[in-house]
């Protein structure tokens, strides 16, 4: 029997085949009935097939897509790894797969673990000097955080919403640059990181 390597759809294949094959059969032995029955069931089964391979292939399309980018810091990969339909008949009748950009996502990942890194050693550094005002927690408390509490502090502060704004518009700029290899490119992409990183800066005054 044909086989797509799919499990969900080679089941609705599968399901449909054999019931095919009943009904075939009953009708080869004059059995009018059986052959209704397995008709009506045929039709029945492959239905129910259909609707859960699809939202099976869903389902899973949108864990690969997880676990792909579930290392990347910073930016929003929804242009560079998503669910999107298979196309074609199987997508009319519901079914997904996963569509992920390998090279832009490990891109992204080695340029967030970078920016992490830097601003994170930077801020603690900084803390540590006392070149950071933290007003609302007054000096002697900040003097007595343990390192793990102020890294959480940090983290809040990279992770957040804010720094996902200001970096994500450099992302798909840096991507093309990489990819192309083109050295104006990269320039370009580097002045726009810098720029990023001046509004990174005034968002950590009102942090």
């Amino acid at each position: 029997m044909f086989k797509t390597g799919d499990e969900d759809i080679d089941g609705v294949i599968d399901t449909f085949v054999s019931g095919v094959q009943a009904t075939l059969g009953a009708l080869a032995k004059g059995d009018w009935i059986g052959a209704l029955i397995a008709g009506v069931t045929t039709v029945v089964t492959t239905l129910i097939d259909i609707f859960q391979g699809g939202a099976n292939s869903a389902k899973k399309a949108a864990e690969q897509v997880s676990q792909a980018t579930k290392d990347v810091k910073f930016f929003d990969l929804s242009k560079y790894a998503r669910v999107e339909s298979r196309g074609g008949f199987w997508g009319w009748l519901g079914f997904k797969k996963s569509s992920i950009d390998q090279e832009s996502v490990d891109i992204a990942k080695g340029l967030g673990d970078a920016l992490y890194s830097a601003i994170s050693t930077g801020m603690l550094d900084g803390i540590k000097q006392g070149k950071r005002s933290f007003a609302e927690l007054g000096l002697d408390v900040r003097k007595g955080l343990g390192q793990q509490i102020l890294q959480g502090l940090i983290d809040g502060f990279v992770k957040s919403a804010v720094m996902q704004g200001i970096l994500q518009p450099f992302l798909d700029t840096y991507i093309t640059a990489m990819k192309s290899g083109n050295a104006q490119a990269l320039a370009e992409a580097a002045n726009g990181l810098q720029g990023a990183i001046a509004q990174g800066n005034s968002a950590l005054t009102t942090f």
